[in-house]
């Protein structure tokens, strides 16, 4: 099986991804604005690329991806030139993303930095001590018997008496290290020395006696794997010194916080879900799961009344927040729902308004600190933002495209006429929500598992969320979202994750054909399938022609010597960022290969490449 590219999944919490604007020299200008080396390295090394891996065409990948970079400030700067950003749903969308930076400013100044001493002397605890025990253990269901064995122990009874007491249960032996039990639990037992016993620990509903046999300490002895404990150990006591700053900022800041939301909003709004879904259903038949797509999120708005939208669903700090500000609060979450049930609908909806009442009033504590100001959380925003107008741009563009039945038939006409040929491709595809699903179905795959073999093992297994299917032959361009990519794979090639609309794809390129047999069936046959195809055709002729403009307008100027002593790793990672009190992102925002207008923009300015 040929891999393209299996990116390894890496999640980081809170912590500064980021770039600065500083440096001698920038690689490229789009009008007066730089693309500094930083940045550009910073977009490029978190986002997957197809050949990565060749060092041999290096800066070749490298000035593909600056053409990208240039195309996303191009469209990004024309759509906030139009005043994108005074449309409503373009307006709360900005803000929501301005509030999830400014909360996870918050929760690094108010949680990690704090947390930042304790957490290297839980390390430093860590480290002193054996990190993983082998134990032989005594259990039993009655907390007397086990203080009466306790008691014989300590009178020098051999642990291994009280196997043959058939009262009792025991099994062989048991390994345990940092982080697998509570921190209680791990002390009294991880701090014992070998042949030591601990007191009776109750642990699962039973009293539980471990006895020691022997103790590991890969951080001190340099055995084999330590680097890796030492990574893990480093992040299990940074996630616990975090969280017990982070339980007691919450205890404190919610204590007296008491905001009720309106409850026949809440009923009105899981009704219209309900009914939404039930719609879907009869399309797409039983589900494991049925999802709140961010084109349901447009269906609601639409369908439900202005008066009911602009009502007030809770305040909060001072603030009103109106039922159609927590509908479109689902477009940055991953909402699933286990039944078509109105209780199961209404119950996960309770949730998710408990949830944005809390992101609410996290936001407004970074607001009062004035954290939107910050450099961090600004630099995060503007990339985010521009990615976004750049996005509307897109979306904008492609709804102007018109394909008249005159244009297909001349279409159809010279397919068949001068035999031309359309690459059609049959491509295995598994869609997953959760990034977590991802790593899991890459881990699989690279381990050697083929990828219809693991859409029937993952089919069956109800904690898995995504979805596989194989296209059967269709033109490349038809694939919507990895069509880019599938343009340049060969077969039995394998290509994942890539950002699309439902989720993130991993993909096969099964089989290709490119003959012009598919041309001889009737107009009418094919006229839908030929619409697409040119309209596609069309648009990025389009598109192409129309970054070459703004590129020539805004005098866009590359440092093509500097790309190529930029250093850059072959390695492919998808990078999420686990947000401060939750939620997560990737790194940076992924964007598809985009570099056909240059050969537009060259000629307009009579310069030969």
């Amino acid at each position: 099986m040929k891999i393209v590219l299996i990116a390894s999944i890496l999640f980081l919490f809170y912590s500064v991804l980021s770039f600065s604007q500083t440096g001698i020299e920038p690689i490229a200008t789009v009008g007066n604005k730089p693309i500094s080396v930083d940045e550009f390295r910073f977009r490029y090394e978190l986002t997957p690329q197809m050949f990565r891996g060749q060092e041999t065409i290096s800066n070749e990948l490298k000035q593909e991806f600056l053409y990208t970079l240039i195309a996303e400030k191009l469209l990004a700067s024309y759509g906030e030139s139009t005043s994108l950003d005074t449309a409503e749903i373009v307006k709360h969308t900005l803000k929501m993303f301005e509030e999830m930076f400014v909360r996870d400013e918050l929760y690094k100044q108010v949680i990690a930095d704090k947390a930042k001493f304790k957490s290297d002397s839980l390390f430093g605890f860590y480290a002193a001590n054996s990190t993983k025990a082998l134990l032989k253990y005594i259990r039993t269901n009655n907390f007397d018997e086990s203080e009466r064995i306790y008691k014989l122990l300590q009178k020098e009874t051999p642990f291994d008496f009280f196997f043959f007491d058939t009262t009792l249960s025991m099994q062989d032996t048991l390994t345990i290290t940092f982080g697998q039990f509570d921190e209680y639990t791990e002390n009294e037992i991880l701090t014992l020395p070998e042949n030591a016993f601990s007191k009776p620990l109750l642990f699962n509903d039973q009293w539980i006696i471990f006895s020691v046999i022997k103790k590991f300490y890969p951080l001190i002895e340099r055995t084999p794997g330590w680097e890796s404990e030492y990574r893990r150990l480093k992040k299990l006591a940074k996630e616990r010194a975090e969280f017990s700053f982070y339980k007691n900022y919450m205890l404190e800041k919610f204590r007296t916080l008491n905001v009720k939301a309106n409850g026949k909003l809440l009923k009105l709004f899981a009704e219209e879900v309900l009914e939404l879904l039930e719609k879907k259903k009869l399309n797409t038949g039983e589900q494991k799961k049925y999802y709140l797509e961010v084109s349901d999120i447009a269906l609601l708005n639409k369908k439900m009344s202005e008066e009911n939208l602009t009502a007030t669903y809770f305040e909060i700090s001072g603030n009103t927040i109106s039922l159609r500000e927590f509908i479109n609060y689902f477009r940055f979450e991953n909402t699933s729902f286990d039944s078509l049930n109105y209780q199961n609908i209404l119950d996960r909806l309770n949730g998710k308004t408990r949830k944005f009442i809390e992101y609410k009033f996290l936001a407004n504590e970074g607001y009062k600190l004035g954290l939107e100001k910050s450099s961090e959380v600004q630099k995060q925003f503007d990339m985010w933002k521009q990615n976004y107008f750049y996005q509307l741009v897109v979306a904008e563009f492609s709804d102007t495209i018109e394909v008249s039945e005159e244009e297909v038939k001349t279409y159809y006409n010279q397919l068949n006429r001068n035999k031309l040929t359309i690459k059609e491709a049959n491509v295995f595809e598994i869609i997953v929500r959760d990034p977590e699903n991802a790593e899991y179905v890459l881990n699989k795959l690279d381990a050697g598992m083929d990828i219809t073999e693991l859409c029937n093992y993952i089919s069956v297994d109800e904690n898995f969320d995504g979805k596989c299917s194989e296209s059967g032959f269709k033109p490349i361009t038809n694939f919507s979202g990895i069509s880019s990519v599938l343009e340049k794979m060969k077969i039995g090639e394998i290509f994942g994750p890539m950002k699309v609309a439902d989720g993130y794809s991993i993909f096969k390129f099964i089989d290709v054909r490119e003959d012009s047999s598919s041309y001889a069936a009737s107009f009418d046959q094919i006229k839908k399938e030929l619409e697409n195809e040119l309209r596609h055709l069309k648009m990025k002729q389009s598109m192409n022609q129309f970054i070459a403009k703004l590129a020539k307008q805004n005098n866009i100027t590359i440092n093509k010597e500097l790309i190529n002593t930029i250093p850059t790793t072959t390695h492919n990672s998808v990078v999420f960022k686990l947000l401060g009190f939750g939620g997560k992102i990737t790194a940076v925002p992924l964007i598809a290969p985009n570099s056909e207008w240059v050969g537009e923009w060259l000629n307009s300015l009579k310069v030969t490449p």
